[in-house]
C-alpha cells in the first residue's frame, strides 16, 4: 500500500472500547433507519479527529440529521425563489462566463456593473472552501475538510448570505442586483453540493437533481479555485458588519426584545479610518438587526440614559431601551435568571468536587462538567453586568 489511514478507538459514551462481547456497540443499521445513511456518515466523520479516539453514542447522529435537514431546507428556498430559466437550459461554465463579462471586477479595472457586497462577499468565501477542503482531503484530513465545509454551508451561505438576499430576491418587484444574486445563489449551491457530495451522498444527489435532471453529480467536474474572486477586504469589512449584528441580536435576546421592535443603534469607531469598512453594510446591518435608525458617531460620544453596549474590536455599540422596554421591570427578572444560575452552578461544582465522581467519572464527562461551570460563571457575569449598566 502506497497510504495507509489509522484512525483511533472506538469507544461508548462512558470511554469504554466498543464491541459485541461487551453489547456496547451500536448496530449501523439501526442508526440508517432512525437518522439516515447519509447522516450517519457525516456524523461518524464530523467526531473522527486525526490521532483521538472516538467517542461515539446515538445522540452523535444528530449532528449529520440536522446538516441534511439544513441542507435541504436551505435548497427548497433557493429553487422556490430562483426562476427557472436561470439554471435549466444553461450550460456549466455559463455562469461564470456572465460574471465575468458583465460583473465581477478584474483587479485594478472599473466595473461596469458593481457585484453587491453580500454576492462578491459570498463567493470569495465559497472560492476560499473550495481551496482549503481539496488540500485537507488530499491530505487525508477527513474531519478537518468536513469540518470547514460545515462552516461554509450552514454558516457563510445560510445563516448569512440567503438572509442578506432574502428581501431581494423574494421581492415582487426585484431590483437588478436580484437577478445577479439568484444566478450567483445557483452557483454557490451546486459547488457546495460538489464538494459536500464524498460525505453525504444521498442527499446531494437528490438535491443535484432537484435543480435539473442530469447526469450524476458523481460525473460533475469537482470545483477548482477562482483566485479572481477572492477579496480579502470585502471578507474583512463583512467581518466586522457581522460581529455588530451578532452583539445587538445579543442585546435584543437578553431583553426579551420582539424581533419585530424595531430599534434605534449607535455606534462610535474605536480605531482611525475604521467608518468606511462599514458604509457598504450598513443596509445589511438594519435589516438583519431589526434596526429603525443606526448612526455613526464620532470619538468622545456619551453614553445615552438607560442603554446597554456592546464592545467589538472595532466599534462601541449602545441601544437605548428607554421607550422599548420596561427598564425596572427587566433588571427584576435579570436578577432572577441570575439566582437560578448561582444554584446551577453550586450544584455543578459540588459535583467537580466530589472525590468519588472525579475518580470514577470518564474524561470527556468530567470536562463536560468543568465546561458546564465555566459558562455558567460566564453566564452569572454577563448578567452581572448588564443589571449595572440598566
Amino acid at each position: 500500500f502506497s497510504d495507509v489511514y489509522i484512525h483511533g478507538t472506538v469507544r461508548d459514551a462512558a470511554g469504554k472500547k466498543m464491541s459485541k462481547s461487551l453489547g456496547n456497540a451500536i448496530d449501523p443499521l439501526e442508526v440508517i433507519d432512525g437518522f439516515g445513511a447519509d447522516a450517519l456518515r457525516f456524523s461518524m466523520i464530523s467526531i473522527t479527529a486525526a490521532g483521538q479516539d472516538v467517542f461515539l453514542s446515538k445522540d452523535k447522529f444528530e449532528i449529520g440529521r440536522n446538516f441534511a435537514n439544513k441542507i435541504w431546507n436551505a435548497s427548497r428556498f433557493v429553487l422556490t425563489n430562483v426562476a427557472q430559466e436561470n439554471f435549466s437550459t444553461r450550460p456549466a461554465a455559463s455562469l461564470e462566463e456572465y460574471l465575468k463579462s458583465n460583473i465581477v471586477r478584474a483587479r485594478g479595472e472599473a466595473l461596469s456593473r458593481e457585484l453587491s457586497m453580500a454576492d462578491r462577499w459570498i463567493l470569495s468565501r465559497l472560492n476560499r472552501t473550495i481551496e482549503v477542503v481539496t488540500k485537507s482531503l488530499d491530505n487525508y484530513k477527513f474531519n478537518e475538510s468536513e469540518s470547514m465545509l460545515y462552516d461554509f454551508i450552514w454558516h457563510d451561505f445560510c445563516d448569512w448570505y440567503l438572509e442578506m438576499v432574502k428581501s431581494d430576491i423574494t421581492a415582487l418587484s426585484p431590483q437588478p442586483s436580484a437577478v445577479t444574486s439568484r444566478a450567483i445563489l445557483i452557483q454557490v449551491l451546486e459547488n457546495s453540493l460538489k464538494l459536500l457530495h464524498p460525505f453525504m451522498p444521498f442527499v446531494t444527489e437528490a438535491i443535484w437533481q432537484n435543480i435539473e435532471e442530469r447526469e450524476s453529480i458523481m460525473a460533475a467536474a469537482w470545483p477548482k479555485i477562482n483566485k479572481h474572486y477572492v477579496d480579502k477586504k470585502i471578507e474583512f469589512d463583512m467581518g466586522i458588519a457581522k460581529d455588530i449584528i451578532v452583539n445587538i441580536r445579543n442585546i435584543r435576546a437578553d431583553m426579551n426584545i420582539p424581533h419585530s421592535k424595531k430599534i434605534k443603534v449607535n455606534l462610535v469607531p474605536l480605531k482611525s479610518k475604521i467608518t468606511p469598512a462599514l458604509l457598504d453594510s450598513m443596509g445589511y446591518i438594519k435589516n438583519l438587526a431589526q434596526l429603525e435608525e443606526l448612526n455613526i458617531e464620532k470619538a468622545g460620544f456619551k453614553k445615552p440614559k438607560s442603554s446597554l453596549s456592546a464592545i467589538t474590536e472595532n466599534f462601541n455599540i449602545f441601544i437605548p431601551l428607554e421607550g422599548v422596554i420596561d427598564v425596572e421591570a427587566e433588571k427584576a427578572r435579570l436578577a432572577k435568571k441570575q439566582d437560578l444560575l448561582k444554584q446551577q452552578l453550586v450544584f455543578t461544582e459540588r459535583k467537580l468536587k466530589d472525590k468519588s465522581f472525579m475518580g470514577r467519572a470518564p474524561e470527556n464527562v468530567i470536562m463536560t462538567e468543568q465546561e458546564k461551570a465555566a459558562k455558567i460563571k460566564e453566564q452569572i457575569n454577563r448578567l452581572e453586568e448588564t443589571i449595572k449598566e440598566l
